[in-house]
């Protein structure tokens, strides 16, 4: 690597980390606040300026958790008529529920089964 690449490598290394990092400090947050894993978060009301959320939009209510697979695979289920994504702990998609999974939302809560 010369100097003229440098920039760029650092750059592109700290943007594929901040998936990652902003996972790991949010589940380090909700364990700081007596949240486990496999709870659900719900957020009460629509984000504003003061909610910190990487990507967060004001328009959206939000529900999240931290799923731990290490003791085996998980059900799922997802309200009827939520827009619901999984994404692993780097920010990549994994599955689609709810709305977007295979009963579209419709006639009760979607069950995806997750396995690690």
């Amino acid at each position: 690597m010369d100097e003229t690449t440098r920039p760029s490598e650092a750059l592109n290394t700290f943007l594929n980390a901040l998936p990652g990092v902003n996972s790991w400090a949010m589940r380090k947050g909700y364990l700081e606040a007596g949240i486990r894993d496999n709870d659900v978060v719900v957020w009460s009301g629509m984000l504003d300026s003061r909610t910190i959320l990487l990507g967060g939009s004001s328009s959206s209510l939000y529900f999240s958790t931290s799923a731990d697979l290490t003791g085996g695979p998980l059900v799922v289920e997802s309200p009827p008529l939520t827009l619901t994504f999984m994404n692993d702990m780097w920010a990549r998609w994994v599955t689609d529920s709810g709305m977007g999974g295979p009963d579209r939302g419709a006639g009760g809560s979607s069950r995806e089964p997750v396995s690690p």
